[in-house]
């Protein structure tokens, strides 16, 4: 019933009309932005011979950070929350600075973290009972991907994008790029945790951080920042000016 209930939502969210003119562009930069192939490069790396399996039971075995699997679990929910709930605040401060500013850029981020979140969730979904791949500590068979290192790349990016917008002047705009870094940083330890956990083998967490950027730089760049409400006495319409810059 949850899947379903996100399904119908994405189904709503992209009842908008999309031309080739406007989604191969945005796949094409998607695919090629570096936080999308340099972790599917990882995930092919550790895909050679045993080394995906040698590292997964030596991160179980030695939990070198987290140290023990409980550990792990739990500092993996809590950078997942951290990072949800950084991107809240940052999508619900963009959306009270761009309407006091009387900004164009007021809808746009938060449709499409929304969108990025609902369509990743229900493509994890899907990618988790195809492969059928089962976890390194044999608990079932949905390892690949990992939906944590997914969302949490959906959510670094959401909170990436406002930064970028609404904090990219003074006196905010210093601290900008170590707020990203310290959230690609948080990606990565949570990803990491998922290892340690036994929760998933490495290439399962290099794929998952990838395809949450994609679907997210991808949603990014298909809603404009520029999207707003129209309401008026007897109607409320969803206009996206395609085409414009991010």
């Amino acid at each position: 019933m949850r899947l379903a209930g996100q399904l119908t939502s994405l189904a709503l969210l992209a009842s908008a009309t999309f031309s080739c003119s406007t989604v191969w562009p945005a796949a094409r930069a998607a695919a090629v932005d570096p936080f999308t192939w340099a972790p599917l490069v990882g995930a092919g790396i550790f895909s050679i011979g045993d080394l995906d399996e040698d590292v997964s039971d030596w991160a179980r075995e030695e939990t070198p950070i987290f140290g023990s699997s409980t550990g792990a679990v739990d500092g993996s929910e809590w950078i997942r929350n951290i990072l949800r709930s950084e991107a809240f605040l940052l999508e619900a401060t963009h959306l009270v600075v761009a309407r006091d500013r009387s900004r164009a850029e007021w809808l746009g981020p938060p449709l499409a973290a929304l969108g990025a979140g609902i369509a990743g969730n229900a493509a994890v979904h899907a990618m988790k009972r195809a492969t059928d791949r089962e976890l390194p500590s044999g608990e079932n068979e949905l390892a690949f991907p990992s939906g944590h290192a997914t969302y949490m790349a959906i959510s670094a990016d959401a909170a990436g994008e406002v930064l970028r917008c609404d904090f990219s002047e003074a006196p905010f705009a210093p601290a900008v790029r170590p707020l990203r870094l310290a959230n690609g940083a948080l990606v990565a330890l949570g990803s990491w945790a998922r290892v340690e956990a036994g929760a998933h083998y490495p290439s399962d967490v290099f794929v998952g951080a990838s395809f949450g950027h994609f679907i997210s730089r991808f949603a990014h760049d298909l809603i404009p920042t520029g999207a707003q409400l129209e309401i008026t006495s007897n109607s409320l319409a969803l206009v996206l000016p395609f085409g414009g810059a991010r």
